[in-house]
């Protein structure tokens, strides 16, 4: 059986190794491209999405980064630049939900 942590647990995991800060109240893992730390052999699913018009964080480079730092396959492309989140916020909304879907689905819940 994997090593199953409560959320608490890894938020204490992460604010141990210094990859993580706290922001207006929210909480935030902080990415480390060099290693990838934050999102190697963690019991929670990880989706990436990527604003596929972002004119300096591209994917051809940073999209092939993190997913030699994660066991991501599939980099959910959207037609946005660099904020995604105000432009492309119901696409967001729809890949989360497909994640949890299918995070449930594999749970045998």
């Amino acid at each position: 059986m994997a090593d199953t942590k409560t959320v608490e647990q890894v938020i204490e995991t992460h604010k141990a190794s210094g990859k993580f800060f706290k922001t207006d109240g929210l909480q935030t893992f902080a990415l480390d491209y060099g290693n990838g730390e934050a999102v190697q052999n963690v019991p929670y699913p990880i989706q990436v999405i990527w604003g596929a018009k972002d004119p300096g964080l591209t994917i051809d480079h940073f999209g092939k980064e993190i997913q030699k730092a994660t066991d991501v396959k599939e980099i959910a492309q959207l037609p946005a630049r660099h904020f995604l989140q105000e432009e492309q916020w119901e696409n967001i909304a729809d890949k989360i939900e497909e994640i949890i879907h299918r995070s449930h689905e594999a749970s045998n819940f």
